[in-house]
Parts: C-alpha cells; structure tokens; sequence
C-alpha cells in the first residue's frame, strides 16, 4: 500500500491553522455563502442556533403541523405525520411545466442584511433520469416584494398570473437542496437581501423531477446581526482581479497641466479641476462631449498616483482614493465623510434612479453613479434629488418611459469611510462591427446528430452554445462542479461544432453556482476549458446584489478566454439576477462591456407599444451603451413575431437571439431572410465603415430600408 507522506505533526497543525485562515478570510470578504448542511435526530434538528441573530416564521405557515397556508402551482405540498406528536409535508408536482410553491403569508425583511434559510429536510431524488436531456433540480429560497414598489392585483387577474407578476417585480434569493439526504437534515445557507427588499416569502421551486421523496419539516428564516462598515485604507478598495483579454480597453498615461489633472482611457477621459474640486467625465466615443460634472466636497488637492499601468491607475490624498478601470469605471473609496454632488449635462432619454442608483443615457452614450454599501451592514445610500419635478422620479421597473428632462438636473450621495461609489461614462469601449456580423448564436443539444453542425449551421453560426448538457442544463445551484450528463456527448459535440468552424460555448451560470466565491466560480469554467475545449461561456445572470463579485467575474472570464465568445444573460430578474437591483430598466455598461454580447429583455412584459417597444432601442441592443453585441430575447414583447423582432433590433445594430430556437425565428425563416439582410449591412460597414457618423449617415437609413422598420425620433 502506497503511504503519503504529510510531515511532522506540528507541521501539519501550522499548514492547517494557514487554511483555516484563509477561508475564514474568504468568507468574511467575498460573501461565498456557500450551504452547510447539519446532521442529527429529528428532534435535535428541530433546534436552531440563532448564530446571535433573530429567528423569523413566517405566519400561517408552521411545516411541522397541518393547516399550513400554501400558495401551489403544479407542486403541491402535502401533510403526513414523522411520529406521534411531529408531522412535515411531501412534495408532489402536478404538472412538471413549471412547479412552483410559496407560504402564503409573508414576513418583514430589512435591505441588505445578512439572513440564513434554515430548513429540516428529508430528500431522495435523482439529479441525472437515464436517457433524459433535462436533469433535476430543487431550489428553495426568498422573493421579497420590495418596500418602494407596492404590487397591486389587476382587474380579472388569476391567482397564478399575481403571483408569476409579483416574482417578476421581486427580488430573488435562491439555492439548490440536496439530492439525497439519508434521513432528516437541517440544510442552511446564508444570503444577503437587496436594498429594495421588504414583505418576503418562501418559494420553493422544482425542475424536471420525476422520482423523488422530497419531505420539509420546517422552514425558519434568522436574522443575522448587521455587520460593521469597515474604512479603507488610503490606495485600497479601488482595484479588481482580471482583465480586459484583448478587447479595445485600457488606460491612459496620467496628465497633469495648472489645476487640471487628467485620467482617462481610449473612451471616456475624466479631467479633475484641482482648484474647484470637480471631476468633469467626457465621453470620447461616438460623439465626444461632457456628460456629467460631479463636485466633490472633500479636497482634490495633492492626488498622488499610487499606481499606473495599461488596466488601472490609482490616485489617492489624504481624504479619497480613487482608481480608474480600463472600462471607464472611476471607484471612489473615502477616507473621511463626504458628499458627491452630480449635475446632468445630456438630459438623457432612459433616465432612472432607483435605491441611489443612477443611469442616464441617450443614443449616443451616458453615464452612471452606483453607490457601493458594504454587503450586511444594513445601510442604504444616502441619496438626494436636488432638482425637483424630475420626469422618472419614481419609476421602477418601467421598461417604457422615455424621459423628457432638459441638461442641468442634479443629485447628491452622502458616503461615510468604508463605502463607495462607482462612476462611470460610456460606452466604454469601440462597438466591433465584424464581430457583431460573425457571433450568431444557436443552442444546441444532447439529442441533434453532430452531423447537423456542418450540413446546417457552417455558414450560418458562429457560436454553439451547449445546452442540457451539465447535471441540469440551466441553474446547477446545488454544487461546485458542472458534472456533463454524459461525456463522451459533451466531447463529440465539441469536435463537431469546432470541426464546423463554430465556436463551442457552454452554459456554466454565476447567478445560480452556489457560492459567490469568484475565483471558484471562475476555476470550474477554467477546468471545463482545459478538460473539454470550450472557447467561451454563457452565464444565465450575474450576481446580485453582489454585483461587485459580478464585476470581478466577468473580468476574470475575459482574462481566461482573451477573444473567446464570453455570453451573458443580464436582464435583471428577480430569479436571475442583474446588477446593480435585479431590475431590467436599470444596468451597468462597464460590467457588461467584457462580454462578446449580452442577452436581455426575458420576461420583460411590453403590452402596449407593439413595435415602437423603446426598451430594444435604448437598453437591450446595447450599441453606444456597452458596445457589447446586443441580443433582445424578446419572449413577452406582446404583438410582435420572432422574425419581426430580429428585424427591428437590427434597425437599433442589435442582433439576434439563439438561431435555432422558436424563441427567435425558425431556421429557415432565419438563414433564408434574416441573414441575407444583415450580409448586405455588413458589406456596407465594409465599403462605408471608416467614414465618421457611419450609424446615422449609412447604416440606419439602409437597415430601415432592408427591414421595413423605422427607428422613430
């Protein structure tokens, strides 16, 4: 038998003491929240440590007696007694489209506190079904309704279409339960709520369950002591792990002339006027202009530079450090309290404050101002409009309003040490014209005969995006690894896409992994790239409220696949996630622009405007906001057909989602009509390309021309 030699025993006791304590460090400054499960006897289960919080039930809703008040939807949750004085209820789905429970009643949650879900379980069921492309899945967790926005009933609505709308308008919190408990367990996992969150209920969810013996016995929810808000050290808190790969990014040298020092990137340039203490962002790309002047009301006098290379330069006095990314993101990290005042300087169209967040932006460009409270401390930004009457004031989750307000509006963030605040222009970074003609994008799965890539596809996709074929083909919630259904599939998939000449990319989501430890998360998209060959990734959502984890993944994914197809779904859900508020109306180009395209507008309802939807126009096709390729998944965007779709983000130099799906047009309707139009748009950026203007001088009349569509004023 072969020893493995470990060393001396004290040795070992300082190796361990070292792990230890890197873990606990991980924990504490990355939120990993990764889920502990407890052993025992049902009765010892049945007691919580509180860990110093506050336990929570949620009224009406006690597992362990009958008469619980349950709202089911195809998943029913029926009552059955554990012994003499106990009892818990069984899952049993009725229909496996979409199997969804919640209490019925809600209890009160506080924004941006720490909470943990802590429930007794019993499971048994089987993640991979035999022959089966779709695996199993069960998530449990909290949608809150969010305390700002109130979710009134609307005439003649069901049950189940109020419930669905309300989720769609929540915040989302959730995570996988285990396959196979053997016996009763307590599961728990820790989660942070957003800042919008308010009246919360369980929800539990299920995904392609066939044979299974699910039992939950309880159900409590603890309230964790608020976490203390920690300074930064002067020249901390403003750098972030990855890179920009080889996208079109990176900074400039500082330049420092009278009472102006300069910092800027290829894109957007910020010029900080010493004497006055402003800091003045233009935007470079697209059409160069001043878009926002922020007045500080600390000294911007004596900034050092405290590091300067192609992705950051650091700047810091005695009162602030700010860094300044490669995507045209400045992070400001006070050391003394302060205030930043920002005064509009474009109007914008798609204006929006929500919960101190701030997006502005027209069809040229913009900027934002995102406030960053430490994770668990309990505090919101401090925000303030200066300006009264403001037309969006108020709205949340509008993905119709268009705003009207004229150049000189103004609002102000108070920040204390230990907090911060991201500003940032756009876009940040050159739209690519020939890639955005070469990324099209087809889903592709276990079951398609690999033939089918080079007789169908070649020519018509560029990328293969693998999907089902993980131990659950969406979500994979429950564990650190994306284990292949089958692979010896995953490999002959793989070689007969690239035999194809299409780029394999394969479904690997940081929204659903189960911790938001980044380099982890990042590590098992590497393994699949070293094990298997993939070339880029999709991620089903991003992080959030954690959007900073977000921000450094999608860095660290660009760092790992260069000029690989990196594929995000962004919309911003409450059950998947996008930063910075779970919201569809409100984003982050300088998080999205390190993707090769981003998907946006699932589940986004528009009713009312048909074809004149603004929402493709000025958030999903992404052209002059993040200069990512734009894909508009537009499956509630009410009277209008796929193929229609497809043609009108095309006039907004968007393009088109999954070509082999019927959430887009069909194949033939796509490779016979679609592609034919946008080959003559991209033999015209060919010929007229270089020419300044060339969106509105060229492109826009020409694919209004080809489309039939008009983008309006």
């Amino acid at each position: 038998m072969r020893k493995t030699a470990v060393g001396p025993a004290w040795m070992v006791a300082v190796v361990f003491i070292c792990i230890l304590s890197s873990c606990l460090k991980k924990i504490t400054t990355d939120f990993s929240n990764r889920p502990v499960i407890k052993t025992g006897n049902f009765k010892e289960l049945l007691t919580i440590d509180a860990r110093g919080g506050k336990i929570l039930s949620i009224p009406k809703f006690d597992l362990n007696k009958s008469g619980a008040s349950i709202f089911m939807h195809d998943l029913s949750l029926q009552y059955e007694k554990v012994d003499s004085t106990h009892g818990c209820y069984r899952l049993k789905i009725t229909n496996n489209d979409n199997p969804i429970s919640l209490s019925d009643s809600s209890t009160g949650f506080l924004p941006n506190r720490r909470y943990v879900l802590s429930i007794l379980l019993n499971t048994n069921f089987i993640r991979v079904q035999p022959g089966k492309e779709y695996s199993s899945e069960i998530n449990a967790g909290l949608y809150t309704e969010n305390h700002q926005d109130k979710i009134q009933r609307e005439s003649a609505e069901s049950d189940d279409a109020f419930h669905w709308r309300k989720i769609a308008y929540s915040s989302g919190y959730m995570n996988g339960l285990p396959d196979n408990t053997n016996g009763w367990v307590r599961w728990e996992w820790e989660f942070t709520t957003a800042d919008r969150a308010g009246q919360g209920q369980f929800w539990l969810r299920a995904f392609a369950l066939k044979e299974y013996d699910v039992r939950i016995a309880d159900v409590k929810f603890i309230e964790l002591p608020a976490l203390p808000i920690i300074p930064f050290k002067k020249g901390t808190g403003v750098t972030f792990r990855g890179s920009p790969g080889k996208m079109q990014m990176m900074v400039n040298k500082t330049e420092n002339q009278n009472n102006l020092l300069k910092i800027s990137t290829n894109a957007v340039a910020y010029t900080i006027d010493i004497k006055n203490n402003t800091i003045s962002g233009t935007q470079l790309l697209e059409k160069q202009r001043l878009v926002c002047v922020w007045k500080s009301s600390v000294p911007l006098e004596n900034l050092k530079v405290l590091k300067q290379d192609s992705t950051v330069c650091v700047l810091a006095n005695d009162y602030l450090t700010m860094g300044l990314q490669c995507d045209g993101m400045l992070m400001i990290a006070p050391q003394q309290k302060m205030s930043l005042m920002a005064e509009n300087k474009i109007g914008g169209k798609w204006n929006r404050f929500i919960s101190g967040q701030l997006i502005s932006l027209d069809d040229f460009g913009g900027y934002t101002v995102n406030p960053t409270i430490p994770l668990g401390c309990g505090k919101l930004p401090d925000a303030e409009v200066l300006t009264p009457g403001l037309d969006f004031i108020g709205r949340i989750n509008d993905v119709n309003f268009v705003s009207s307000s004229a150049p000189g509006w103004q609002v102000k963030w108070n920040l204390v040490p230990g907090e911060r605040i991201a500003l940032s222009v756009f876009p940040p970074r050159p739209f690519d014209w020939e890639k955005s003609f070469h990324s099209q994008i087809a889903l592709v799965y276990p079951s398609f005969k690999t033939e089918k890539y080079a007789q169908d596809f070649k020519g018509n996709v560029d990328i293969g995006l693998l999907w089902n074929f993980n131990i659950r083909g969406w979500g994979m919630s429950f564990g650190r690894e994306c284990i292949p259904v089958n692979e010896n599939e995953v490999k002959n998939h793989i070689a007969a896409l690239k035999s194809a000449g299409i780029q394999p990319i394969n479904y690997m989501s940081a929204y659903f992994y189960y911790s938001r430890d980044a380099e982890e998360y990042v590590n098992e998209v590497k393994r699949w790239k070293n094990k298997y060959g993939i070339e880029g990734v999709y991620s089903d959502g991003m992080p959030t409220p954690e959007w900073i984890v977000g921000y450094e993944e999608i860095r660290m994914l660009r760092e790992l696949f260069p000029d690989g197809p990196v594929v995000i779904h962004s919309t911003g859900q409450a059950y998947g996630g996008g930063a910075p508020l779970h919201l569809p109306d409100i984003f982050m180009p300088f998080i999205d622009c390190y993707a090769t395209a981003t998907v946006k507008s699932e589940w986004v309802l528009a009713e009312k405007d048909g074809r004149d939807w603004q929402y493709p126009r000025y958030i999903s096709t992404q052209y002059r906001k993040s200069n990512t390729i734009g894909i508009t998944k537009g499956d509630r965007w009410m009277g209008v057909s796929a193929a229609e779709q497809d043609l009108i983000t095309l006039v907004y130099n968007g393009r088109t989602w999954n070509t082999n799906d019927n959430t887009s047009s069909n194949f033939k309707e796509y490779s016979e009509n679609y592609i034919p139009k946008m080959k003559q748009l991209e033999k015209l950026w060919k010929e007229k390309g270089n020419e300044p203007d060339f969106y509105e001088k060229y492109y826009l009349s020409r694919a209004e021309e080809l489309t039939g569509f008009k983008r309006g004023n």
